[in-house]
């Protein structure tokens, strides 16, 4: 299924202000432009950023990719991400390229790994290595969209390990970790930690689209993105979706 340039041109860039540690949309600037989850707890990793807000043609997107089985999408929207990694500058300087890996039962349910689609273009783009099994989601996690906030962090913790065949070819290196969406960063978190511990340098995180969490929307926003998603054929529960792992 090719990806028409009406779609392309519908992708919205995330808005500033938005932190810039973690990529959320800011209703005001934050204090050293960050927002509050970030002040309270500083990730581990050193940036993220998102080509799009998750919503319209890139929400439906990314749902025919990782639902409906259009594998196809992968490499177009990845080469659309690599593009995008290229000018921004908090992404530089990467040494390999990492992708938020499935579960394997996840895997061979699905039969792909989206987030693996997405990252092949941007490291043949980049010109880096691509490590597939640099990261080893070990825990059969519960899917992030069913959970709360608090619940995602702990859903994720201690999921991933980096496998002994590759720890190696991660120490002292800068790793670029790439996934489809990003709403809390709990995953993304998690990754990175996992990565740091391995012996990695900075990590960094690139994503197709950047989610708002609930608790950073400003009033009344969760009523316009719920009227947004029923327009759209996705409501609350579809804005949600993209968070299953």
């Amino acid at each position: 299924m090719p990806l028409c340039g009406r779609c392309r041109l519908g992708f919205a860039p995330v808005p500033a202000p938005f932190c810039l540690r973690c990529a959320c949309p800011l209703a005001a600037p934050g204090a050293a432009g960050l927002c509050r989850a970030c002040r309270d707890r500083a990730p581990p990793f050193a940036a993220a950023r998102a080509l799009a807000l998750f919503e319209g043609p890139v929400r439906t997107a990314v749902h025919r990719l990782k639902f409906e089985g259009h594998r196809d999408l992968g490499p177009a929207l990845g080469r659309m991400l690599a593009a995008f990694v290229r000018v921004a500058p908090a992404l530089g300087g990467a040494d390999l390229v990492v992708p938020v890996p499935l579960h394997a039962a996840r895997q061979r349910e699905r039969g792909f790994n989206p987030a693996l689609l997405l990252a092949a273009p941007v490291a043949e783009s980049l010109a880096l290595p691509l490590l597939p099994t640099g990261l080893e989601r070990t825990v059969p996690t519960a899917p992030q969209s069913a959970l709360g906030v608090r619940q995602r962090w702990a859903n994720v913790a201690g999921a991933f390990t980096v496998p002994a065949q590759d720890a190696g070819r991660l120490r002292g290196k800068s790793v670029l970790l790439v996934d489809d969406v990003m709403t809390s960063g709990a995953t993304a978190a998690e990754c990175a930690r996992t990565l740091r511990r391995a012996g990695a340098g900075r990590v960094a995180v690139a994503t197709l689209a950047r989610a708002t969490p609930p608790e950073a929307r400003p009033p009344g926003a969760a009523e316009d993105a719920m009227r947004s998603g029923a327009a759209g054929g996705g409501g609350r529960q579809g804005a949600v979706r993209e968070a299953r792992p």
